[in-house]
């Protein structure tokens, strides 16, 4: 005896196979493209939280003749001043890439940074002073800003992504023109970053040291 279909189940079997076929490809389709996109993503989104930064110089150093008062953006006082030499150090550090993605606080903590000053006079480790006025020796962070227009630095003395900060350094011993130095930030967990520089050899109040 011979079965027979009716059209109505004939043309179900026909849809359920249909359906079947066209899950069997979006399956296939996900495995081959979706899938390792999606894996690719999470993988280049870790790295980016993961990224390393390295400390660098974000423009011309500035340079101070040895004298008392303000100096830039501080104010120092000087016992003894000597306009005809080189006195003190502004420059701006920030991280060398500019990111969209990391995790808050990440970055280097200045707090726990080494600044040492190094020139024919001797070597000087110069310690982090927050007093106004300045004395000698001393560095402080004059100025936190962002590398993005419109954005702000936070308060926090960690160097993030995208931040910039201003560095005063004020060393013991002011240099006479044509003296090489050289300033080295040793940093938690990064490398140090490392500033060769030359007194000029005309002394001015304030001097490009590029």
């Amino acid at each position: 005896m011979v079965n027979q279909f009716s059209a109505d189940e004939a043309n179900m079997g026909i849809l359920v196979g249909a359906l079947a076929i066209a899950i069997l490809l979006s399956l296939a389709m996900y495995s081959l493209f979706i899938f390792p996109g999606f894996s690719s993503g999470q993988k280049a989104f870790s790295g980016l939280n993961q990224l390393a930064d390295s400390p660098v110089i974000a423009s011309n150093i500035t340079g101070y003749a040895d004298i008392s008062g303000l100096l830039g953006p501080v104010l120092v006082t000087n016992a003894v001043p000597d306009p005809g030499m080189l006195g003190a150090v502004l420059m701006t550090v920030q991280l060398d890439s500019l990111r969209y993605v990391w995790k808050p606080g990440s970055g280097v903590d200045l707090d726990k940074s080494t600044v040492l000053f190094v020139s024919p006079k001797g070597r000087e480790v110069v310690p982090k002073n927050s007093g106004l006025p300045m004395q000698k020796p001393g560095w402080i962070i004059v100025r936190k800003g962002s590398t993005i227009p419109y954005q702000n630095a936070d308060q926090d003395n960690i160097l993030e992504p995208n931040e910039a900060f201003v560095l005063f350094i004020y060393p013991s011993v002011p240099l006479p023109p044509s003296t090489p130095f050289t300033i080295t930030i040793g940093m938690p967990e990064e490398d140090a970053l490392i500033v060769n520089r030359t007194v000029p050899a005309n002394i001015r109040p304030i001097m490009n040291l590029l």
